[in-house]
């Protein structure tokens, strides 16, 4: 790495060191079963009141070689999501939203309420778990009257020149209540009654409280279209912890990093600042972003926290996921319950 920072200086500011020193933790993590046990404890209790998550149960005193947990049913959504799957299970595209949605507030609960995120929630280690027989479930509403009703979403958040399907647009607040509704009440009436079973939990993010503070900030500012106020949230928050070296700029840093932050969760006019087209604009996820964000810090000389980092590498990581259950899906609308000022009893309708 020294080598490295010698020939070419802007790489002291992606932080390689301390990502490699990250990598190693996370590495020795995943052969330690005592570590593993102690996080699914942990996580079994952080979503012991859910409607919809469950976390198998630890047997005994796990040692670091061997960890007893229950069994716990159900489909992997790998398996489910595979292309001869042609029958039954994840065939409804009600049911295929519910579990997505479901899904990305459960991530973000553990991100920006418990400050207990898994980190490695690919398909492979999400369980489904049917409380009826899936092959015979229906969506809430008959499937007819669903692809004709209006797309609903809220102003802001989505392009307001596309005319390719009808949108009811409503305020966040009503739009995150919805979307919370819609889950409790599909689980009431059996119309897709699920459970999400969480695996392999060797890995975990535990953020300092003022990484924590930053990211919850920049975000908050960024889903309701604050792109100043994001901005100044990630360089201050970096500042504190004097990651921040001779920046000559920061204003531009504010306006640059505030502005892709919103484009990120949310439309943003700005889009054509960063991407060469509208096309790759709109199909671009966390990952791209990533990389995006990652030249500016280096550009403004802003050493990225590398437990941000971490979190926007997990967040990339269960984007996949979602999005692979329904292309359509937003991971900051899963977010609204916990982002919105003043609106976080949301959450608790699921529990």
């Amino acid at each position: 790495l020294s080598v490295a920072h010698f020939v070419a200086p802007q790489l002291r500011w992606l932080c390689l060191d301390e990502a490699l020193f990250e990598f190693c933790s996370f590495m020795q993590m995943q052969t330690d079963f005592t570590i593993e046990g102690e996080n699914l404890k942990k996580l079994r209790r952080n979503f012991e009141t859910s409607a919809f998550v469950r976390v198998p149960e630890v047997h005994g005193d796990p040692s670091p070689d061997i960890l007893v947990q229950s069994y716990v049913g159900g489909y992997h959504l790998a398996d489910l999501l595979a292309p001869e799957q042609t029958e039954g299970m994840l065939q409804n595209p009600q049911i295929r939203k519910l579990i997505s949605l479901e899904l990305g507030r459960s991530f973000c609960k553990m991100l920006f309420v418990d400050n207990f995120t898994h980190l490695d929630m690919h398909p492979g280690n999400i369980k489904i778990r049917f409380l009826n027989d899936p092959t015979k479930k229906r969506g809430i509403i008959p499937d007819w009257i669903w692809d004709k009703l209006p797309s609903l979403s809220s102003s802001g958040l989505d392009n307001p020149d596309n005319s390719d399907q009808i949108r009811w647009r409503v305020p966040l607040p009503v739009l995150g209540l919805v979307d919370m509704m819609e889950a409790r009440w599909a689980s009431f009436t059996g119309s897709a009654a699920f459970e999400l079973v969480l695996l392999d939990v060797g890995m975990v993010l535990h953020m300092s409280s003022q990484a924590k503070k930053t990211m919850l900030g920049a975000c908050s500012a960024a889903v309701q279209g604050h792109s100043a106020e994001a901005g100044e949230e990630l360089l201050s928050g970096h500042a504190k912890r004097g990651r921040v070296g001779g920046i000559a700029n920061p204003a531009g840093f504010i306006d640059d990093m505030g502005s892709l932050l919103v484009c990120a969760v949310r439309w943003g006019d700005a889009w054509s600042r960063f991407f060469d087209s509208y096309d790759k604009y709109e199909h671009s996820g966390t990952a791209e972003y990533l990389s995006i964000a990652t030249q500016l810090f280096s550009r403004y000389q802003v050493r990225m926290d590398p437990e941000i980092y971490c979190a926007c590498a997990a967040v990339a990581l269960v984007e996949g996921s979602l999005r692979s259950c329904y292309a359509d899906t937003n991971i900051a609308r899963c977010a609204l319950p916990y982002l919105l000022p003043n609106m976080s009893w949301l959450h608790h309708l699921t529990s």
